[in-house]
């Protein structure tokens, strides 16, 4: 179940957000277009390519949608007031599950879609603070990731990346990210696979498989 990972994720992910530099200072990523190439931009230029695509979708945009995560993830200001949240975002009903601590959000598609987007954002943006980050001054950019963030790929220094006895925390932190978009989706489980790349070569240095169970025992 999500839960078992929400411990280690909630704290560290929202603190990360809360760090997060102005919208200028967000770095520069390869992200994939709508056709499919990879090219340059920043977070917010990927998630439009999201939008865009979800938009022109054929479904009924008005159809609605239910959504469960933890309380935890929703905004400290609006947890002891839930239809304050509804209505601050346009949910259509949001209840909370006190026994299991979990809020059920009733929302329209294009309103899911749109927080999918916010929080795409948002990861990204953390991700993108692992480029300042001292403990990570190898990791050089961020490769190929697919919609759900379920495979990433990381480009890195090689031989920085090895010669640094902590070098596995830096696909970890990269697979708590990816695991936190998760939450919101409709997967039953959260799993990320995390591809290292030597930059200059393109080679694969290793790839590591998360989940819910291995990220709660690390």
């Amino acid at each position: 179940m999500k839960k078992i990972i929400i411990a280690t994720l909630s704290l560290v992910i929202l603190l990360t957000f809360a760090c997060c530099g102005k919208k200028d200072e967000v770095p520069v990523f390869a992200y994939r277009d709508e056709e499919g190439n990879i090219v340059t931009g920043t977070a917010d230029d990927m998630n439009k390519d999201k939008a865009d695509k979800n938009k022109d979708k054929p479904k009924n945009r008005d159809e609605i949608v239910e959504v469960n995560f933890p309380l935890a993830l929703i905004e400290e200001e609006y947890q002891n007031d839930l239809d304050k949240y509804a209505e601050a975002y346009g949910y259509k009903e949001v209840k909370l599950d006190k026994k299991t601590q979990t809020v059920k959000i009733k929302m329209t598609a294009m309103s899911y879609d749109l927080l999918l987007v916010r929080i795409g954002t948002q990861v990204m943006r953390s991700i993108g603070s692992t480029y300042e980050s001292e403990e990570f001054p190898y990791m050089l950019g961020l490769g190929e990731y697919n919609d759900d963030f379920s495979e990433v790929e990381i480009l890195v220094d090689k031989e920085k990346y090895q010669a640094d006895d902590q070098s596995s925390l830096l696909p970890y932190a990269i697979s708590e990210y990816c695991m936190f978009y998760q939450l919101y989706t409709t997967r039953e489980e959260c799993a990320c696979k995390v591809t290292v790349r030597d930059k200059e070569t393109n080679r694969v240095i290793e790839t590591k498989q998360y989940n819910q169970a291995n990220l709660s025992n690390q």
